[in-house]
């Protein structure tokens, strides 16, 4: 076969000068598989770029998805109420928190605690939120961000919660005595 011929089902060697003698190039369906960057064929690279996305995507898309959960919260009040909340991440903080400490002070399973944390974040949301019943528009704004402030700022500076370096130790989410992480826990996160 000549050098110009270009078949899909023909594969040719050749001896290039431009490489080391003892090196062949293999012409494969018109195209060289040869080395690129560093000694790696192309199939390689795309294959560790692939691996890599999987292993950001992964973790990524928990990220995402538990915020997804978040901002559905938050369009309650934004979207259905039309009121400007600046503090809702404090509520999210009260949620987080709460089911730290039961997992880890008082040895709940996360499903145990689901129930407790979503009731004192509503009782926490409900004080908070009545003073908050006689303002409207910037001042509830104003208002929300000061709860969120105060809400760090309790965070941070009580040992109680862990500090600056917050709480460590929190067991896994488990499902029928399987400790969810990967895949599993980003499913878990999508279903809510």
């Amino acid at each position: 076969a000549s050098r110009g011929a270009r078949s899909c089902a023909k594969t040719e060697v050749m001896d290039t000068p431009m490489h080391h003698p003892n090196q062949t190039l293999t012409r494969v369906r018109g195209r060289l598989a040869q080395p690129q960057a560093g000694g790696f064929t192309l199939i390689e690279l795309l294959l560790v770029v692939a691996i890599i996305a999987l292993l950001v995507a992964i973790p990524l898309g928990t990220i995402i998805a538990i915020n997804g959960i978040v901002a559905c919260g938050l369009n309650v009040i934004v979207g259905f109420a039309g009121q400007i909340s600046l503090g809702h991440a404090a509520f999210f903080g009260i949620g987080a928190y709460t089911a730290a400490l039961l997992a880890t002070k008082a040895g709940l399973s996360f499903w145990a605690a689901l129930p407790l944390v979503i009731a004192v974040s509503a009782l926490i949301g409900l004080l908070l939120g009545i003073p908050s019943l006689r303002v409207r528009e910037d001042f509830l704004a104003i208002t929300t961000i000061g709860i969120n402030f105060i809400v760090e700022a309790i965070f941070n500076n009580f040992e109680f919660f862990g500090g600056a370096l917050g709480i460590g130790g929190i067991p896994r989410v488990e499902l029928f005595a399987l400790k969810l992480r990967g895949t599993e826990f980003l499913v878990l996160c999508l279903f809510f």
